[in-house]
């Protein structure tokens, strides 16, 4: 600020970002349209959220020269757009997890065996058909329990559960994750999108078809940002309970002979709980970390030794305008014995979860067991409230 005397220095705002590990994640991503989030799942803190391309911000600090900016608005990896907090993309079968927890609490039981039909026009693939409903699985025909139809991927077998538990009860779990609003993480609200997750009266007032429901099951037409499903993935992780995603750590005063006390934002603010029971999401949990350690999971890409995380692969795909592309994912947790962490890769037009995010969790992953190793401590920057 200036003030009559001269210039003044402002405050300094410290976020809970580690910096390094922000670095590290960035450079894991190399030259894809991406984004990394990784959160503490015990106290909400953001300390890495990477958008990728990313650009130099020292060139607003003048005009910028007009070949510049119409450069950067027409790159078609979208630079300026913070991926992180406003891109949005279906979720795929991600989305599967709230799937899940909605199939659970109305009555599913996990160790039923489900038999998926093959699909006849592509050998070694199973289907789900039902009426007026064909979708297609890139998991096998065969018979599938909740265990093995999450680490496999199974479409036919998450229709099914989602289409048994119906519009209200799968929808009303996805908002009680707060999908279709905004995490409210201390950005500018123009900063920050919510996504796409309509609320069951809308469907109810529609009469949206059973296909439609078939799609939202397994995470298609439904928007979300990687934030909000790393918000997810923490409350799964710790038990239920579902954070505002905290950035700021604290303002500390510009002078520096000031005595006064940095002003600090409290950790662990709870936004809601799930409310649920816990061997439902201790079922999750355990599905998620044999999707990782199980050679027949879909993430085992992502596996560190003496480590044991924990996910769920998607893919998802994106069609307009004549063209056909994929949003890839892996959302995961990690230690499964007493989680900590919640990392969310997102890579567009990559080849699938497994193959194109996996590895970059699994990197991430072994540099925060580093430094976790090295310090002594979490990198956390602040204890469980």
């Amino acid at each position: 600020t200036i003030a009559s005397e001269g210039r003044q220095d402002g405050d300094t705002l410290r976020l809970t970002i580690d910096r390094d590990l922000q670095d590290y994640a960035a450079r894991r991503l190399g030259d894809n349209s991406a984004s990394v989030i990784v959160m503490d799942v015990i106290t909400g803190d953001v300390l890495c959220m990477v958008s990728m391309p990313a650009y130099d911000p020292n060139i607003f600090s003048r005009r910028v020269p007009a070949r510049l900016w119409n450069a950067l608005q027409k790159d078609d990896h979208t630079p300026l757009l913070n991926k992180s907090a406003m891109g949005l993309y279906p979720p795929g079968s991600t989305f599967k997890i709230v799937t899940a927890l909605a199939g659970l609490e109305n009555g599913l039981d996990p160790d039923r065996v489900t038999l998926v039909e093959p699909n006849p026009s592509k050998p070694g693939k199973g289907l789900y058909q039902r009426g007026n409903i064909r979708i297609e699985d890139t998991a096998p025909p065969g018979p599938y329990d909740f265990r093995r139809a999450f680490i496999r991927s199974s479409n036919a077998y998450f229709i099914q559960m989602g289409l048994d538990a119906g519009y209200d009860r799968l929808l009303a779990t996805a908002h009680r994750f707060h999908f279709g609003e905004q995490t409210r993480i201390q950005l500018r609200p123009t900063e920050e999108r919510s996504g796409w997750m309509p609320e069951p009266a809308e469907a109810r007032a529609e009469r949206w078809p059973q296909g439609r429901l078939a799609n939202f099951s397994i995470g298609q037409e439904v928007t979300v940002t990687p934030l909000q499903l790393a918000v997810m993935v923490a409350a799964v992780a710790n038990g239920g309970t579902v954070y505002y995603p905290r950035l700021v750590d604290r303002l500390e005063s510009g002078d520096p002979l000031s005595e006064e006390a940095p002003s600090t934002i409290r950790p662990g603010q709870v936004r809601s709980r799930l409310e649920t029971r816990p061997e439902y999401l201790a079922r999750i949990r355990a599905a998620m970390r044999d999707d990782v350690l199980d050679p027949e999971g879909t993430g085992t890409s992502a596996r560190v030794a003496d480590y044991t995380v924990c996910g769920k692969t998607g893919t998802a795909e994106i069609k307009g305008n004549g063209v056909k592309d994929k949003v890839t994912w892996f959302a995961s947790f990690a230690p499964f014995e007493s989680p900590r962490y919640a990392v969310v890769v997102m890579v567009e037009s990559g080849a699938s979860g497994g193959r194109t995010c996996g590895p970059v969790a699994q990197k991430i992953y072994e540099h925060l067991r580093a430094r976790d190793a090295g310090s002594g401590r979490p990198i956390a920057l602040n204890p469980a409230p």
